[in-house]
């Protein structure tokens, strides 16, 4: 047997999940050991369970990618389940990871975190401001996990913890959901625009005046933002994160929800009207987030939005059982 020097033993919580499925194929490119467990295994909510499970093995890094995600009616219709149930996945693992001597971890946000007045966000705007309502008991147990890292390490700077949370703009790709109730807005009109085409409808309906603008970027470069940051040199993790802990990832480029639909709509070939349904929530207009200290600290997204977005839709055309 090859023997692999500083070979690392990783728990990535979340593995089946869109960010976390993504992160787990590029991890095992590695010889690292990386120790994932399923929901029917191990509940993440249950704090004695995910403390037995740090006692029982010895991790170096810990990725956190488990949590409730959902669209904005799923957020608006079920705020409790949304912060509690997030509260204690992220509670409980950061707790033990610290409790057990990891001293590396990524904790992965969500833009919504920031007031939603702002465009253009920067880190630095963080708890400036009111939340969107829609989605602000995600917000608020994200800045919870947020905060929590941050006071870790302020509170055993002589422990050297490099617990790093990274904001990720809206992604889209490979393990998506296009459920019409949980989905996110990208997935959303990918599945009207192909149900459109299929059964041969002329319209589209969205929800809200199509005004917003988004910002996206495909799920594999979050999960290498999420291998970069984690293995970031400590000369650069301390000229950033010994002010704060978390860190804006986007592709810095937004589009309208109508723009989008209709770049959807040119990918399949077939041409639509989009109707409007203003009865239904549009979200905060702006969320496009500053990334000038990704790129400062050397990561940016490599792939184009463009291209990206049609590989991805023709992978989903090309498959047997579609959305």
């Amino acid at each position: 047997m090859k023997i692999v020097k500083n070979k690392k033993k990783i728990f990535l919580a979340g593995h089946k999940g869109m960010v976390g499925s993504a992160l787990y194929k590029k991890l095992k490119e590695t010889s690292n050991i990386i120790i994932t467990k399923s929901k029917s295994n191990l509940d993440l909510t249950n704090e004695k369970k995910v403390i037995n499970l740090f006692k029982k093995h010895d991790f170096d890094q810990v990725y956190i990618c488990a949590a409730k995600v959902g669209g904005i009616l799923a957020n608006k219709n079920n705020p409790v389940e949304f912060y509690t149930i997030n509260q204690k996945i992220q509670l409980n693992i950061i707790n033990s990871a610290f409790s057990s001597g990891v001293k590396n971890l990524i904790f992965l946000g969500s833009s919504c975190i920031y007031p939603s007045n702002l465009n253009n966000i920067k880190e630095n705007k963080l708890l400036s401001g009111y939340l969107d309502q829609n989605n602000d008991a995600y917000a608020l147990a994200k800045i919870t996990g947020i905060k929590l890292c941050d006071f870790y390490m302020r509170q055993y700077p002589k422990k050297k913890l490099k617990y790093i949370s990274l904001m990720p703009c809206n992604l889209f790709g490979p393990g998506d959901n296009f459920d019409e109730k949980n989905s996110h807005v990208l997935a959303a009109i990918i599945k009207k625009v192909y149900i459109a085409q299929k059964k041969q409808k002329k319209y589209i309906t969205l929800w809200g005046n199509g005004k917003p603008k988004r910002e996206f970027m495909h799920v594999n470069e979050v999960a290498d933002a999420c291998i970069y940051f984690m293995n970031l040199a400590s000369n650069k993790f301390k000229k950033y994160f010994n002010k704060q802990s978390h860190i804006n990832i986007g592709y810095e480029k937004d589009i309208s929800i109508t723009n989008l639909a209709k770049t959807i709509s040119k990918i399949f070939e077939y041409s639509v009207k989009i109707k409007y349904d203003k009865s239904k929530p549009n979200g905060v207009f702006h969320k496009k987030l500053n990334t000038f200290e990704m790129k400062k600290l050397g990561f940016k997204p490599r792939r184009n939005f463009n291209k990206s977005l049609k590989d991805y839709i023709n992978q989903i055309r090309n498959k047997k059982k579609l959305i």
